[in-house]
């Protein structure tokens, strides 16, 4: 006796309206996250960068879809520039590789603040 199966046609789709979106704007991105342990104790221009008040008001979707001429002016704004590649690679690379997980790490983390036990007080 063969068993067979058979693939089932049935879509599953999501309702997505404005009002499920996720509001960003209580979450803290100058905490620590899983990304970036320690914030405090960046030096240089990672210090620099996670703290530029332009950087760090962007949500992660924001900050992953900026345009690189707008992080370039960003960039020069606090002295870091393209002549400089060396310097300018590792700003960026800090930027496009912390800085916006970071982002999405703190986000994941207030999304799961909801799921905390509540207190019996």
């Amino acid at each position: 006796m063969t068993a067979t199966a058979c693939a089932q046609n049935t879509e599953t789709k999501t309702n997505k309206t404005e009002s499920s979106k996720v509001d960003y704007s209580k979450v803290d991105y100058s905490i620590a996250s899983n990304i970036i342990k320690n914030p405090e104790k960046l030096t240089g221009d990672e210090k620099t960068i996670f703290y530029h008040p332009y950087f760090l008001k962007l949500t992660h979707d924001e900050a992953k879809n900026l345009k690189p001429l707008e992080i370039k002016e960003e960039f020069e704004k606090l002295g870091i520039f393209l002549t400089d590649k060396e310097r300018f690679n590792r700003a960026w690379n800090f930027y496009d590789l912390s800085v916006v997980f970071h982002k999405k790490s703190c986000e994941q983390w207030e999304s799961f603040k909801d799921l905390a036990p509540k207190s019996k007080n």
